[in-house]
């Protein structure tokens, strides 16, 4: 497929509204693109955009179990723990149950101590004349987790970790003969099987990073932080046109799903994999949560402001000098509804309809900021207020309600917080015991309000 030009689509689509709007020094030109679909034998899912994913069923690994012995566990309810997770968010962990928060943490345990040591990947596999490069398999028996289940916590671990820039998007998987999985291992680049190019790789993503902060550390609120990132990273990425209409042939060359093809790689060159890698990398690092999502054509980000989530599209918003402008905000903090009045179908699918693994775990972004093609728009103003939750303990079975019932509640036990995703928190789904001296809090949140206040008892 080529890319095509969604401009003109979009102008008789779209009505420029100004009465509310602050005018911008720039403008963009709105691509979007006709996403081949890469299929590979034994995939569980095709490519979005270059958003490449294959599981390669290694059946001479049957029976490897790498479990990560010997590596402290991070805590199941805290702040973060690590510097590096400053660059994540915990949207979706919060939401996962707690053998697949196990998972979870397995995987992150072991890609932050490849991210800070210089030690090589030597596990390997060869597979239809292609070599690829895995960090040791991590063992799933014994956490009665199904084969959805353990895909569902690798995706999501994969789309809120951008920090994590030497993961491909692609596993290897053992199986028992009943076919459930018995090991995953997560795929790395070839360029980052070595830990000297894996510093290198994230020194130079460090030098972007910190070269953007005074522009970025300038805005004094969040919106003005978001506009930045987004404007930061545009400027500085091109789409990588050649690398799309080649069907992706040199990616493990060019790095497209991950935020090093737009942050540190000198070709400053990716698809909408690295665009959206990278905004929530930096996003999450200015304390304003983002993670990626995929549909089976694309690739974008939801973010988190003033309690509500926004569509936020970096790569239909670059214009790469279409029409003599480099960037568009028609993509800019938008709700659920106006994005699927301006979206395009591709193979009679909405390009930013999400894929059945993120049902039940999205949220409705109901504000919009009626930006448009040269105008960021205004803040929503939200005047609506969850009401705080009450947390009853009653021998030793803690209950937490809420007066408004459309409300989610999340809650910890040692003393931090909640919140939905920028700390590891728990979603009340039932009741729950504990054993004494725990100091629980709770907040409540829903689409369209903000949040409630946080209860403590």
């Amino acid at each position: 497929m080529i890319r095509k030009s969604v401009t003109a689509l979009l102008l008789t689509g779209c009505m420029l509204i100004t009465g509310a709007f602050s005018l911008l020094p720039t403008g963009s030109a709105a691509e979007a693109f006709a996403k081949e679909q890469t299929e590979f034998s034994r995939t569980i899912r095709k490519g979005n955009d270059g958003v490449i994913s294959k599981t390669i069923v290694a059946s001479d690994l049957e029976g490897e179990e790498a479990s990560l012995k010997g590596m402290s566990r991070l805590k199941a309810s805290a702040y973060y723990s690590d510097a590096w997770e400053t660059y994540n968010s915990y949207y979706y962990y919060n939401q996962l149950s707690d053998n697949e928060k196990k998972l979870y943490n397995y995987f992150n345990e072991q890609c932050l101590s490849y991210l800070a040591n210089e030690t090589d990947i030597k596990d390997k596999l060869e597979d239809k004349g292609k070599t690829y490069y895995y960090l040791p398999t991590i063992s799933t028996v014994g956490l009665d987790l199904t084969n959805e289940q353990v895909d569902r916590v690798e995706y999501f671990f994969h789309y809120e970790n951008p920090q994590y820039f030497f993961l491909d998007n692609q596993k290897v998987t053992t199986k028992h003969n009943n076919g459930s999985y018995s090991s995953i291992g997560l795929c790395v680049y070839p360029l980052f099987v070595s830990g000297k190019s894996r510093k290198e790789a994230r020194d130079a993503i460090m030098s972007t990073v910190n070269s953007w902060a005074p522009t970025i550390e300038a805005e004094t609120t969040a919106w003005g932080k978001v506009r930045a990132i987004h404007d930061l990273i545009i400027e500085r990425v091109t789409y990588n046109t050649p690398l799309f209409e080649s069907d992706f042939a040199n990616d493990a060359n060019e790095y497209s799903q991950s935020a090093y093809s737009a942050l540190g790689w000198s070709e400053k060159k990716t698809v909408c994999a690295g665009y959206s890698q990278a905004f929530a990398l930096i996003a999450n690092k200015y304390n304003i949560d983002s993670v990626s999502v995929t549909s089976v054509t694309h690739q974008w980000n939801i973010v988190r402001i003033g309690g509500q989530w926004y569509i936020l599209d970096t790569t239909w918003d670059d214009a790469d000098g279409d029409n003599g402008m480099s960037k568009y905000y028609l993509f800019f903090c938008r709700s659920t509804e106006k994005i699927n009045s301006i979206d395009l179908e591709y193979d009679g699918k909405l390009q930013h309809e999400s894929e059945s693994v993120y049902k039940g775990y999205l949220p409705t972004c109901v504000y919009d900021t009626d930006s448009s093609f040269e105008y960021v728009g205004t803040a929503p103003v939200i005047t609506e207020k969850c009401p705080q939750p009450v947390v009853s303990v009653n021998e030793a079975t803690v209950t937490i309600t809420c007066s408004d019932a459309a409300a989610t509640v999340y809650y910890t036990t040692d003393g931090n917080n909640p919140n939905p995703a920028s700390s590891k928190s728990m979603k009340y789904t039932a009741p729950f015991r504990v054993s004494g001296g725990e100091d629980i809090r709770a907040v409540a949140v829903k689409s369209g309000a903000s949040d409630s206040d946080i209860y403590s008892v």
